[in-house]
């Protein structure tokens, strides 16, 4: 409440009650923030998240990578030979490599982990190098922004493997920060940043966690950064929020994080297709309100464009350039490119269809990455460009030539798409969104019930914080949960373009627990509103 001239021109006070009031729930949102933050950090750290690896060999190259630019200085995205040999025997110890049942004890051994790291920093002096002659490695076809990540966490923390899970947090508790800090006067967001933290403890508990996704951090987990800074941009949108230097410095941070995130998994430009579908939404919303004569499409223009949104697509088209500008050459051929293969895994998509599985060739055989290859090699074979695999290896990766290859797997699939149009339209919208359920269902009921309780008692605390100050409209709470509806929708189009398996989810996953923390807290906001209103009803009638 602010100061009021009383007559006779004596000010009234302000009521420090009030004040008080205003100031208790972000305060106890500020508390339980950072105690859930501090509870998933803590969970993963016993569980040995911050000392383990995924399975497979690409984080170890980004650790090359990361490691030949920041010692040996090179600049490009690519690593010398020997420090990517060096990590990767080091890492092997005793086994055969990933296929080794062995191998999965070597990945979770962060002593095993930080020797190997060291052992790549203790190579001296390297002479130069090509990749032409594979004395040069490049990430092949992995997202590079891995080796951002790497490089980052490495600088803050050190060279061991403990330093990219300090990251992680390190990045969500700055975004959560950002985000309290730009809507400290608006319960409603508090409670989607609670939403979004709790989300994270609820993960913890679940089935996500694999060899495949063995940590809160990484190449298939590190899109979930995007995630927080998403509502934080929308609920700018929503509120249609005055630009201000304090607004955009808070905003400028939350872009950065997610941009960073697209480059660690570019599935997450799926936030972006959100943000793009609101800023739709919300100049249609102006279109049906607008009097005769008010819908120009500069006013319509401008009710899209928010400036939050604006700066973001600034921001995209900033690191495209970044991006371009530093690459090694050698990610602009048909061998390599820097950046995961959308066209192969939408080949792999087809599994869940029995027809175009048959289709396909044997529908007994193991559906993997290399089916993908094979009919690559089929396709090219048939139209007379080469003859045998040989043809297909890229003498600088010794691998397939991944830029070609996903090129060429864009025509295997819309030749499949031309051939079977039904069948493909059946597939998806019933077989991949039916798989998409049981596997969010699966991944919910894998939740034990106490978590739940846990969430439960959360919201009850929350809720009651909310409906005793009738802080949250009902407007408010029912535009949040669309919100939260539309994002658990689009954060499955990664899952509909490829396919649904809880390694490829995380983003999916974790917008679905968002949304299930979200409910709760609203039918317990809700009774308790109600509830007051009630006793309230009852204490009139009574007098």
């Amino acid at each position: 409440m602010t100061a009021a001239s009383l007559p006779g021109g004596i000010k009234q006070k302000p009521d420090i009650r009030e004040i008080v009031r205003a100031a208790l729930f972000p305060a106890m949102t500020t508390i339980l923030a950072a105690i859930i933050i501090v509870v998933v950090f803590t969970t993963g750290v016993r569980r040995g998240m911050d000392g383990i690896i995924a399975v497979g060999e690409s984080e170890q190259v980004a650790w090359a990578v990361a490691i030949s630019e920041m010692v040996h200085g090179l600049d490009s995205y690519v690593a010398h030979a020997a420090v990517v040999d060096t990590i990767i025997q080091r890492v092997r110890s005793g086994t055969a490599g990933p296929g080794d049942p062995n191998f999965g004890k070597n990945i979770g051994n962060p002593d095993l982990l930080n020797a190997a790291i060291s052992a790549a920093l203790s190579l001296g002096p390297q002479p130069e190098g090509f990749v032409s002659q594979q004395s040069l490695r490049t990430m092949v076809y992995d997202d590079i922004g891995i080796v951002d990540y790497d490089k980052i966490a490495f600088s803050l923390f050190g060279f061991r493997v403990q330093s990219l899970y300090y990251l992680f947090f390190v990045i969500l508790s700055l975004s959560s920060l950002a985000f309290l800090l730009q809507f400290w006067q608006r319960p409603m967001a508090q409670v989607l940043l609670l939403c979004n933290l709790a989300a994270f403890w609820l993960e913890l508990h679940s089935a996500m966690f694999t060899p495949h996704i063995p940590s809160l951090w990484g190449m298939r987990h590190g899109s979930t950064l995007a995630i927080l800074p998403m509502w934080h941009i929308a609920l700018l949108m929503v509120y249609r929020a005055r630009p201000s230097w304090p607004a955009a410095l808070l905003v400028l941070i939350q872009i950065v994080i997610l941009v960073f995130a697209i480059r660690v998994r570019g599935s997450a430009a799926w936030t972006v297709i959100f943000l793009a579908c609101l800023a739709a939404f919300l100049a249609l919303q102006y279109l049906r309100n607008a009097q005769p004569g008010q819908g120009s499409f500069a006013k319509v223009a401008k009710a899209a464009l928010k400036w939050p949104f604006v700066l973001l697509l600034i921001g995209l088209a900033a690191s495209k350039v970044y991006t371009d500008s530093k690459l090694h050459p050698a990610y602009f051929t048909d061998d390599i490119m820097p950046y995961h293969g959308a066209w192969h895994s939408a080949y792999l998509g087809i599994m869940v269809s029995p027809t175009l599985l048959a289709a396909t060739g044997d529908p007994g055989r193991a559906w993997g990455d290399s089916v993908g290859y094979q009919a690559a090699l089929e396709y090219l074979r048939k139209k007379g460009f080469i003859a045998d695999e040989q043809a297909y290896l890229s003498p600088w990766t010794s691998t397939y030539k991944m830029r070609l290859h996903d090129n060429t797997m864009r025509a295997v699939y819309l030749d499949l798409v031309k051939e079977y149009p039904f069948t493909t339209l059946g597939m998806y919208v019933y077989q991949k969104p039916r798989l998409i359920y049981l596997v969010v269902s699966s991944f919910l009921w894998s939740i034990p019930a106490t978590c739940w309780l846990v969430v439960l008692g959360g919201a009850l605390v929350v809720a009651t914080m909310t409906a005793v100050g009738h802080k949250v409209a009902v407007a408010e709470r029912r535009g949040a949960l669309w919100l939260g509806v539309a994002s658990m929708l689009l954060a499955s189009l990664p899952n509909m373009w490829a396919y649904p398996a809880l390694q490829a989810c995380a983003d999916l996953l974790l917008c679905t627990l968002i949304l299930a923390v979200l409910f709760i807290w609203a039918l317990t906001e809700r009774l308790l509103v109600l509830l007051s209103g009630w006793r309230a009803a009852g204490g009139k009638a009574a007098t």
